[in-house]
């Protein structure tokens, strides 16, 4: 048996089949017993870029400000006189 029967007749296996089936399920989403989508993995990693993506441009921006003395907090009045 060579390298591409064996990999074939792996796929013919049921037990096999349903254990590479579940790592799919798991990798792409959490489904419940009836087979309905409960939590997509993909968009919920997409949410979580997105809010660190949110939070380093705030942070960005509040560090922008600060270097300009415009950040709220105590007023510089070298500041208030440039404006």
């Amino acid at each position: 048996m060579n390298e591409g029967e064996r990999f074939k007749h792996g796929f013919a296996n049921p037990r096999t089949r349903k254990l590479q089936e579940d790592k799919i399920e798991k990798f792409h989403g959490v489904y419940d017993e009836h087979g309905h989508l409960l939590m997509d993995v993909r968009k919920r990693w997409c949410d979580l870029v997105m809010d660190c993506r949110k939070t380093m441009m705030r942070l960005l921006q509040e560090g922008r400000e600060r270097e300009r003395g415009l950040f709220t907090g105590s007023p510089n009045l070298a500041t208030l006189l440039t404006r």
